[in-house]
C-alpha cells in the first residue's frame, strides 16, 4: 500500500510538473511571437497617456477596405497642431509590431514625461497583402498593389482627420527592413511631402524577385533610392530631406549603406549614417526606439547642419546648410526608465530553472532505466515492453517537462553556461534519486558535489551577456554533420557509442532551440519553423539513441557519456555559432572554461552514483537485467 501511495505521489507530481511546464513552454513561446523576448515597457508614474486608434476607410489605392492605426499623444486637443511620425513595418510583420514590441506608445508617453520629446501623432499604416504577415509589399506600386499609394493616401486621411502640420518639414516617415525602404523610397518620390526620413537596417537597390519579380528595368530602377536619387538634380538641395540611417554590422544589406550615403549627399540631402554590432533584427533596432523618437521629435522642429561624416563618405552639402541636431538621446539615458524584468535577475531564473530542469531529466533517466530493466527481467523488449512499467512511465513524463524547462532556459540564457548547468545538475539529480530510492552516499561522491556546485556558483560571475547573435549558415552545416554522423553510426556502434551519438544529438537539439527563440526575436515565427523541425528531429534522434543505449542493460556509460557530449557540443555550438564569450574578461574566460571542464569531469563518478540506485533495485545484478 505504501508503495503505491508512492508511485501515485509521483506520478501525480510529474503530471503536475508536465502541466505547469507545458503551461510555462505555451506562455513563453506566445511572448516570444507578440513581444520578440523583450519585457513590456513600463509606463513612467508621473507620464500621461494618450489614445490608440484604428482607422478603417476604403482605399482608392488598393481597390479595398483598408486600415491603418493611430497613437495620438496624451492631452491631444484639436485646438492645437501636432508633427506627425509615421512608421512603416518590415517582413514579417504588421502594424502592431510598433505596440506590442516597440511600445512606441508607452515610450512616447515617457519620453514627454521626461522631456525629452514634444507631443506629436504617430501613424502606423498597414504593408500587409491579404493580411498575412509574410507577405511583402515592400510598401511599393506594383502589380501586387499600389502601397506606396496607399502611404500617401494615409497621409491625407490623417491631415483631414486630426490636428497636423501638414508641412513637409513637420512629417518623418521611417522604418525598420522592407519598411525602411519603403520610407526612403517614398520620400524620394514625394518630396513635397516628407523631409525627414529614417531608415532602420533598409536596402536600397531593388532586384526583380517577390513583388517585382517581373518588373521592367525602369521599374527597377525607379525603384531603386541609390539609383533613383540621381534623377533628381538640384531638388534635394533646394528642399533638403534630412535622413537618418543606421544598419547592423553583421547585417548583409550593411554593405549598401554608404553607397547610399554617398549618392544622397552627392545631390544636397542632410545625412547621418551609423553602424552598430549586431545583424537584422529587433536586438538592433529595439536599445534605438528612444533616440530614433528623440530624433524624430527634433527633426519636426530644429533647423539642421550636415554631418559631414566618417571619410569616405562622398562630399558633403554647402556649409551654409543648418546644422543636424543630435538628440538628446544620442548620449545615454539617466532617467528612470522601467522595465518589466532585471536582466541579471532573468540570467539567474534561467540558470536555476536548467539546473533542476536537468536533474529532472537526469531523475526519469534513472526510473526509465530502473523500467528497462524490469521489462527485460520478465522477458518483455524494446518500447513495448517499457509502456508496460509504471518506472518507465513516470520517467518519461519527468524527463519531457525537465525538457520544457529546458527550452526555456536555453532561451532565456546564454545556451554555454545553461548547458554547464544542466551538466552540473547530477549534483542534485543523484541526492535526489538517493533520497527518493532510500539509500546513502559516501562521503568522496558528497566531497565531487561540493566542488561542482562551486564551480557552477562560479560560472555567472563575469560572464558576457552576449547570446542574442546567430551565424545561421554555420550553425546548419554544425547541424547537418552532427545529425548524419549520429544516423550513420548509432546503429553499428554499441551502446557506449549509441549515448555518445545521443548526447551530440540533444547538444544539437539545445542549439536549434536557441537559434528559435534568437529568430523569434529578430523576424517572427514564420523564420522560426526550419529551426523548430531541426531542434525536434534532433530531440526525437537522441531520445531513440539514449533508449537503445538504456536496453543495453548498463547505465554507467550511457549516462555519463550522454550528459558529458551533451554538455560539449552545446557549449563548442554557444561559442561558434551565436558568438557567447565565456567571460567578460580573459581571467573570467579562464576560470569558466575550467568550471565547464570540471563538470563535465565529475560527470562519469556521479554517474557510477547513479548506476549503484539501479543495482540495489530488485531483480537487477550490477549493470546487468
Amino acid at each position: 500500500m505504501r508503495k503505491l501511495a508512492v508511485t501515485v505521489s509521483i506520478v501525480l507530481a510529474a503530471a503536475g510538473i508536465t502541466a505547469l511546464g507545458l503551461f510555462g513552454a505555451y506562455g513563453y513561446g506566445r511572448d516570444y511571437y507578440v513581444h520578440r523576448g523583450f519585457a513590456a515597457l513600463v509606463q513612467l508614474r508621473r507620464a500621461g497617456t494618450g489614445r490608440l486608434l484604428a482607422i478603417d476607410y476604403y482605399s482608392t489605392a488598393l481597390g479595398r477596405r483598408a486600415d491603418y492605426m493611430v497613437y495620438l499623444p496624451p492631452g491631444y486637443s484639436a485646438d492645437r497642431r501636432y508633427p506627425v511620425y509615421y512608421l512603416l513595418h518590415g517582413m514579417p510583420g504588421q502594424p502592431k509590431v510598433f505596440v506590442d514590441i516597440a511600445n512606441m506608445d508607452v515610450r512616447l508617453d515617457n519620453q514627454l514625461a521626461l522631456g525629452h520629446a514634444r507631443p506629436m501623432i504617430l501613424v502606423y499604416p498597414d504593408g500587409r497583402m491579404g493580411g498575412s504577415v509574410f507577405s511583402d509589399s515592400e510598401w511599393a506600386n506594383s502589380t501586387s498593389g499600389a502601397y506606396e499609394s496607399y502611404v500617401i493616401e494615409v497621409m491625407h486621411s490623417v491631415d483631414q482627420r486630426f490636428a497636423t502640420i501638414a508641412r513637409r518639414q513637420d512629417r518623418v516617415v521611417a522604418g525598420f527592413s522592407s519598411g525602411a525602404y519603403g520610407a526612403i523610397n517614398i520620400a524620394l518620390h514625394h518630396l513635397a511631402d516628407f523631409g525627414n526620413v529614417q531608415a532602420w537596417s533598409g536596402y536600397f537597390s531593388q532586384t526583380p524577385t517577390g513583388v517585382f519579380a517581373h518588373a521592367a528595368q525602369a521599374s527597377l530602377a525607379y525603384n531603386s533610392p541609390v539609383d533613383y536619387v540621381a534623377r533628381l538634380g538640384g531638388a534635394l538641395a533646394r528642399d533638403p530631406l534630412r535622413v537618418y540611417t543606421f544598419v547592423g554590422r553583421e547585417d548583409g544589406d550593411s554593405v549598401q549603406q554608404p553607397s547610399m550615403v554617398t549618392a544622397l549627399r552627392a545631390r544636397g540631402a542632410q545625412v547621418q549614417a551609423r553602424t552598430y554590432p549586431g545583424g537584422h533584427d529587433w536586438s538592433v533596432w529595439y536599445p534605438r526606439l528612444n533616440q530614433m523618437l528623440d530624433l524624430a521629435s527634433q527633426d519636426a522642429i530644429q533647423p539642421l547642419q550636415v554631418d559631414r561624416g566618417p571619410p569616405g563618405y562622398g562630399p558633403a552639402a554647402p556649409a551654409a546648410a543648418r546644422r543636424f541636431q543630435s538628440p538628446p538621446a544620442m548620449r545615454a539615458h539617466t532617467g528612470p526608465e522601467r522595465h518589466g524584468r532585471r536582466p541579471e535577475l532573468q540570467l539567474l531564473g534561467a540558470l536555476l530553472l536548467a539546473l533542476l530542469s536537468a536533474a529532472m531529466i537526469n531523475l526519469g533517466f534513472v526510473l526509465q532505466h530502473r523500467g528497462h530493466a524490469r521489462a527485460l527481467a520478465d522477458g518483455r523488449r524494446g518500447l513495448r515492453g517499457g509502456f508496460r512499467e509504471p518506472s518507465w512511465l513516470i520517467g518519461q513524463a519527468l524527463g519531457w517537462a525537465g525538457f520544457a524547462g529546458a527550452v526555456v532556459a536555453v532561451a532565456l540564457a546564454p545556451l554555454t553556461l545553461v548547458q554547464a548547468f544542466s551538466a552540473g545538475s547530477l549534483a542534485l539529480s543523484v541526492p535526489l534519486a538517493a533520497r527518493l530510492f532510500g539509500h546513502s552516499l559516501c562521503r568522496r561522491q558528497l566531497a565531487v558535489f561540493g566542488i561542482i556546485a562551486l564551480s557552477l556558483v562560479s560560472l555567472p560571475i563575469g560572464v558576457g551577456g552576449r547570446h542574442g547573435h546567430l551565424a545561421p549558415g554555420l550553425l546548419i552545416v554544425a547541424l547537418m554533420t552532427v545529425l548524419l554522423t549520429a544516423s550513420t553510426l548509432a546503429p553499428v556502434i554499441g551502446a557506449a557509442g549509441r549515448a555518445i551519438a545521443a548526447g551530440a544529438l540533444y547538444g544539437a537539439a539545445d542549439a536549434a532551440i536557441k537559434a528559435t527563440a534568437v529568430t523569434l526575436r529578430g523576424h517572427g515565427a514564420g523564420f522560426a519553423v526550419g529551426w523548430v523541425v531541426l531542434a525536434g528531429v534532433c530531440t526525437f534522434g537522441g531520445f531513440l539513441a539514449f533508449q537503445a543505449a538504456l536496453r543495453g542493460g548498463d547505465a554507467v556509460r550511457p549516462l555519463s557519456l550522454m550528459n558529458a557530449f551533451t554538455a560539449v557540443t552545446a557549449v563548442v555550438l554557444g561559442v561558434a555559432a551565436f558568438g557567447e564569450p565565456l567571460g567578460a574578461t580573459p581571467a573570467a574566460a579562464i576560470a569558466h572554461v575550467g568550471a565547464i571542464a570540471l563538470v563535465i569531469a565529475c560527470v562519469r563518478p556521479l554517474a557510477r552514483a547513479q548506476q549503484r540506485l539501479v543495482d540495489r533495485e530488485p531483480g537487477t545484478a550490477r549493470g546487468e537485467p
